[in-house]
């Protein structure tokens, strides 16, 4: 998904902020479809 991939680019660029808004709604998207994808966001938002 392309807000996991923005978000690593925004988080490479010094922008936590930013990466943190992407991640968190890749993970309720990744969430609301049962995707286990949700599981990568979050660990992004932990790491």
């Amino acid at each position: 998904m392309v807000l996991l991939l923005r978000g690593d680019v925004h988080q490479e660029l010094g922008d936590r902020d930013a990466a943190e808004a992407d991640w968190t709604r890749a993970r309720d998207v990744f969430a609301e479809l049962g995707s286990p994808r949700a599981e990568e966001a979050q660990g992004r938002l932990d790491g």
